[in-house]
């Protein structure tokens, strides 16, 4: 307000999700906006008016979010340094030695992926793979010596409780 910069927990918020008030959302202090998208719909739009107490000073914002489908990225990991975040896996991935995979979800609910709600299926070549030892975000790979050839692995992940959460990843490895 003027050269004040005035708290954003000192004032008032009126909240609308697709222009339709939302009253529980709104009032005093009440910085933030919480809301789950409907996965019919496409995006959702978010509006908010904050006001000073005093209604001198306020200001409107429109924003539209669009909904993302959930996907997979694999990564290599390596033993000594961790995770190798700068180059993700593309297909027909060649690996040399011994490696572990790891798969990153994005855009799926809930972020840690020893949650119980997330079911993680992954397959070698279509045939089903247990992981009773190990992370459900990492797969091991071990070449045999000698042996070249093409392995497709493949990983779903899927929310059991949301419907529409589901994401599949599947790439070549070449050994």
């Amino acid at each position: 307000s003027g050269s004040t910069l005035i708290n954003p927990k000192s004032m008032t918020y009126a909240w609308k999700l697709d222009y339709s008030n939302d009253q529980e959302a709104s009032g005093y202090g009440k910085n933030y906006f919480i809301y789950n998208s409907d996965y019919l719909e496409k995006s959702n739009t978010v509006g908010v008016v904050a006001t000073t107490t005093d209604q001198k000073s306020s200001n409107e914002a429109v924003v539209t979010i669009n909904a993302v489908n959930p996907k997979i990225i694999f990564y290599k990991r390596d033993k000594k340094i961790g995770t190798l975040w700068e180059n993700s896996l593309l297909n027909n991935h060649k690996t040399l030695e011994d490696e572990v995979i790891e798969a990153v979800p994005y855009f799926i609910s809930p972020k840690n992926p020893s949650n119980p709600i997330l079911e993680w299926s992954w397959s070698i070549n279509e045939y089903p793979i247990d992981l009773p030892n190990m992370a459900k975000n990492y797969i091991s790979l071990k070449a045999q010596d000698g042996e070249t050839g093409i392995s497709k692995i493949k990983l779903e992940i899927e929310n059991r409780y949301k419907i529409f959460q589901t994401a599949n990843k599947e790439i070549d490895v070449n050994f």
